[in-house]
């Protein structure tokens, strides 16, 4: 059984983070809700976000810990089962999500688009890679060349991932003046967003010509003349003599930044955040 003094440290901390989050919401008008239509409670932004932000994070985790001290191991362990299983049923049946309830007990439902292209990817392609990396391994041995992965043993394939998925029907669908090499930066998902809020900006994204090519069509009239692609094989060399031939023309003051996920120390980060970056 559950000690009753955890179970109220955390009722208390979901309650005050709560609190910090409505005050957020009264303030500044963000409508969370199961709509897809609204906007993400993860990208809500605004006056005081930051503090909105920890008591989100907050209240998850607090909300986590209670569910599973409260249900228990075995009905934990069946819980995350069960996710794995209906995250691949979501994709069968593309991905709704529940947007109202009757009184009646009558429940609506709308398809997420970008959910659903999301899950699918991820389950249907990358993650359905990773069970071929011992293959991989027996084949090819503790390999460093980016065409001897699991994905090339499951495909049977030379070519490189990004370099097989455009043959492939229905996979791809105040910081001052400077100029912002998005390297490996896909379609320009994360450039345009950033040429918006940051106007001085210039970005120059680069990917394989196929990608680019799908940037460039999308790419909004607004945006053009500040966000350019540029084809470029990111793995020609490999990232290092990438490296190597940026910091040959860095000026002083120019900085590079790399978008990459570093393991924190055991027992530093919350435990949700620990695990999800450890799943990952």
């Amino acid at each position: 059984m559950a000690d009753p003094r955890k179970i109220l440290e955390l009722a208390r901390e979901i309650t005050d983070a709560s609190q910090i989050i409505c005050q957020f919401a009264s303030a500044n008008r963000p409508h969370l809700s199961f709509d897809s239509k609204d906007p993400d409670p993860a990208d809500v932004s605004g006056p005081d976000s930051q503090a909105y932000h920890e008591a989100r994070m907050t209240a998850l985790e607090a909300v986590s810990q209670m569910s599973a001290l409260l249900s228990g191991n075995t009905s934990t362990f069946v819980d995350a089962q069960l996710f794995s299983c209906c995250i691949r049923v979501a994709r069968c049946s593309n991905v709704q999500t529940r947007s109202r309830s009757s009184l009646e007990g009558s429940i609506s439902y709308e398809v997420n688009e970008g959910l659903a292209a999301m899950v699918g990817f991820s389950f249907e392609e990358l993650y359905g890679y990773s069970y071929h990396i011992t293959d991989a391994l027996v084949k090819w041995g503790p390999s460093q060349e980016p065409n001897e992965t699991g994905f090339n043993y499951a495909q049977d394939t030379e070519h490189r991932l990004y370099e097989w998925m455009p043959s492939t029907a229905g996979l791809t669908e105040s910081m001052g003046d400077a100029v912002v090499v998005d390297v490996a930066g896909s379609v320009g998902h994360v450039s345009m967003p950033l040429s918006r809020r940051y106007p001085n900006l210039q970005f120059i994204v680069q990917d394989y010509e196929s990608v680019c090519r799908q940037g460039e069509a999308s790419l909004p009239a607004e945006l053009r003349g500040r966000v350019r692609f540029q084809p470029k094989d990111m793995f020609q060399g490999y990232v290092l003599r990438i490296l190597q031939a940026i910091v040959s023309t860095l000026k002083p003051g120019d900085r590079i930044v790399l978008n990459e996920q570093i393991m924190p120390e055991p027992g530093t980060a919350s435990p949700k955040i620990e695990k999800l970056i450890r799943c990952v």
